[in-house]
This record gives structure tokens, C-alpha cells and sequence, in this order.
């Protein structure tokens, strides 16, 4: 559908095939399979179906074949994986005789000499790599067949799901399986409408950003989430930091954003993703949730809030002449909600909720900034999508123990002067 709907022209490739050559590739799960057309698109930095087949293929060899295992496959070092598109087979070059499709599945199954080498002779994943890079069509499908052939076997004889609990135990989900995962949601949901996440009011709440995946995994780590933790997002976006924190950690993760066109992103991509993982045989976080809603007014919000162990708040958007973020009684408003945090919840923003001259007296006991503790932290490069340097952010922790002692001091002090 990605292809078949696309505004931009899909070309032929691969040589040898017919007009519209389909490929299915198996997926760890039992009976999980998708097909891929091997076209690519005439416009660079499109939707490549070639080179997200070889991502998926890489992964699953990578993460879940056992390293006894992976000699039937080959070397993944081997296997070329970069994007085709804006490269399509010359017209010039195609040769007379097509390979009619219906024949596709077929040819899989069929030994060509002069396409490919004997299997002792060439590895599966130097296969793929010859195949693509001489655009030799029929020797991509028999390596697609070959592939196949064998994670079937895998997973029959439950080598795979046996290999994956055991990383599981060790590492949780692999870095590698779930970038791709998130990179096959994005391409399939998000990446199709993202023309539309352009248009906001400027300078307003409704500034768009994401997050990257390295953010979150400082977040996650600073955290210290698990499969009992509660993330929250708040200005969610299109989602993703829920698919990642929820698949990474095992957590139960919530996302609110009232602007429609990320929110309604937002929710086909939590669709799209909980397929996925079952086709990758992975399982997520208990629950998922992404609320189109003012989460300033969400009786959800609040009541998550509650049980919240880790809060991902104001986010902006940063140009050369100025930054810009959620508006000072957005804030506010947010610093009162997190009055109802339990103690040790962390919230993280790219704004300190904590002035600096702030100071605990009697008349600010019962501010929200009484009860945080803020440390300023710094992230790296390629953390955030708006610009590619660094920058800093802050780590609000709830800590009601200064609040406490003061309480009690001003009671040994009302008691003395009574007692006077």
C-alpha cells in the first residue's frame, strides 16, 4: 500500500523481473510473514521496500538466530543494507525477456546456475548483498526463498523463541530489533503524513518536536524503568516515545497531545506497532495509551499522574534567533498537577519547573517548586529533532523531605513560644 498509494513514481530495480515483482519474508512469529515489492522510488530519501526487507533481514540473524546457528545464514558484516531509492533501473538497461510475476514464487524453489551459486558456495547474506548490487533480480527472489527456507526451519523447531527469551533475560529487547521495528512503524504511519505535522501556530503550545531515541534512553536509564514503572509523556506527539520506552522496558507507558494531526498519527502508530511486535514475537509494556486531550484538563492525566514513575514535559523548539515552549500558564498549570507525584517520581523537561532563586519560606511551602529537587544535565547530539547540536535539559525529582523538616521546624518554634 505504501507503494501503491505513494504520490511519488516506484521504478524497477532489480533486472530480470517482471513490472511488479512481490517477495514474501518471514518474521519470527509463527505464520508472521509481509510482502515487499522490489521497487524503489524515484525521489531519494523515500520509502525504500529493498532496503527495509534487508534491515528486517539483518536484524533477525543478528538478534535472534544462536551464534551456532548463523553459519547457515553468513556473515551479517556481509550484508549491504543502505537505501536505493532515487535510483532506479535505467530503462535502457532492461533486458528483452521479463520474468512474468506469476512465476515469482516458483523461481524460488528453482535452481538457476547462471544467477546463482551453489548454497555451499555463497552464503545467504553475501547472496542478498551480490544480488542488489548487480541488480540481479532472480537471484534476489532465491535468496529471499533461501532465507525463508531457513528461519521456517528456526522456527519450528523453536531454536528462535528459545534464543530470544535467553537475550531477553540478559539484555531485554536488543537495540538493533527494536530501531527497526520503530523504523517499520514510522515508514508505514507516520512517515506518509508528516507534510501535515508542519502546520502549527508559531510560538504557541502547538510547536512541533520529537525526541530521539537517545534521549529516551537516558530518560529510561536515569529512571531506572522496568516492567512495574508508569511513564508518562506529556505532549506526546506522535507517539513514539511510548512505543520505545514501552517495548525497551516492559513499562506501562501514557501519552496525551491535543494537537489532531500528531495525536491522530499517535494512535494508528500504537496499532501498527502492537501488530509488529507480535509479528517479531516480542512483547510490550501491560498497556499502551496515546489520548487526544489538553492534558492541562485530562481527568486521565491526573490519575495517572499519581502512579507516574518517570514525566517527559515541555518540549520546544529552538531557531537560531530564539526558543520557544509550552507558554508560562501551561506550566503552571503543569506545576500544580505534579503536586499529586508520589515521592522519587521524575520529571524531565528541557525547562526548569524550579526558578533559580527560588526559596523554601513560609510563604512558598505550599509551591509546587517546594517539592522538587532539579539537576541540570546535559544531551548530546542527535537527541532531540530540531537541531543536531547539544543542549541541556533538567531532572526534576519529587523530594518532600526539605518541606517536611521545615513543617517540623516551625512546630518546635510555635511550641517554644508558647511554652514562653
Amino acid at each position: 500500500m505504501l507503494v501503491e498509494l505513494s504520490s511519488i513514481p516506484y521504478l524497477p530495480f532489480f533486472e530480470g523481473l517482471d513490472d511488479h515483482p512481490v517477495v514474501t519474508l518471514e518474521y519470527p512469529a509463527p505464520d508472521a510473514k509481509e510482502e515487499f515489492v522490489l521497487l524503489v522510488p524515484k525521489t531519494a530519501d523515500e520509502y525504500d521496500p529493498v532496503s527495509d526487507l534487508l534491515h528486517a533481514v539483518r536484524a533477525m540473524v543478528s538478534n535472534y538466530v544462536p551464534e551456532d546457528q548463523r553459519d547457515r545464514f553468513g556473515s551479517v558484516d556481509s550484508l549491504e543494507t543502505g537505501s536505493n531509492a532515487g535510483a532506479p533501473l535505467d530503462k535502457a538497461r532492461l533486458p528483452p525477456a521479463r520474468v512474468d510475476r506469476s512465476r515469482s514464487s516458483s523461481m524460488s524453489t528453482q535452481k538457476d546456475d547462471s544467477a546463482s551459486p551453489s548454497h555451499s558456495e555463497e552464503s545467504i547474506m553475501r547472496s542478498f548483498t551480490k544480488a542488489r548490487n548487480r541488480r540481479n533480480g532472480p537471484l534476489f527472489v532465491q535468496t529471499v526463498a533461501r532465507f525463508n527456507a531457513e528461519i521456517r526451519a528456526l522456527k519450528e523447531n523453536g531454536v528462535l523463541a528459545s534464543h530470544l527469551r535467553q537475550v531477553g533475560l540478559k539484555q531485554g529487547v536488543p537495540e538493533d530489533v527494536w530501531r527497526t521495528i520503530q523504523e517499520q512503524v514510522y515508514a508505514r504511519v507516520a512517515a506518509p503524513h508528516v507534510d501535515s505535522l508542519k502546520h502549527y501556530e508559531a510560538f504557541s503550545d502547538s510547536v512541533y518536536g520529537e525526541m530521539l531515541p537517545p534521549f529516551l534512553n537516558e530518560v529510561e536509564r536515569i529512571a531506572n524503568l522496568g516492567t512495574h514503572s508508569v511513564f508518562v509523556d506529556l505532549g506526546s506527539g506522535i507517539g513514539n516515545c511510548l512505543l520505545q520506552a514501552s517495548l525497551q522496558t516492559g513499562c506501562e507507558a501514557y501519552g496525551c497531545e491535543y494537537m489532531p494531526a500528531p495525536s491522530k498519527i499517535a494512535s494508528k502508530q500504537l496499532m501498527e506497532a502492537s501488530h509488529r511486535w507480535r509479528m517479531w514475537h516480542l512483547r510490550a509494556g501491560p498497556r499502551v495509551e496515546a489520548w487526544d486531550d489538553d492534558f492541562t484538563e485530562s481527568s486521565r492525566v491526573r490519575e495517572v499522574l499519581r502512579r507516574a514513575d518517570a514525566i517527559l514535559v515541555n518540549k520546544y523548539v529552538q531557531t537560531t534567533n530564539r526558543s520557544y515552549a509550552f507558554r508560562p500558564q501551561t506550566n503552571d498549570v503543569l506545576s500544580f498537577l505534579f503536586l499529586d507525584l508520589k515521592e522519587g517520581a521524575k520529571i524531565f523537561s528541557l525547562r526548569p519547573f524550579v526558578a533559580p532563586d527560588f526559596r523554601l519560606t513560609e510563604r512558598t511551602l505550599s509551591s509546587p517548586q517546594a517539592i522538587l529537587r532539579v539537576e541540570q544535565r546535559k544531551y548530546t547530539s542527535g537527541c532531540v529533532s530540531w537541531t543536531a547540536g547539544s543542549g541541556v535539559y533538567y531532572v526534576q525529582t519529587v523530594d518532600r523531605s526539605k518541606v517536611q523538616a521545615f513543617a517540623q521546624e516551625r512546630e518546635v518554634h510555635s511550641d517554644v513560644g508558647t511554652a514562653k
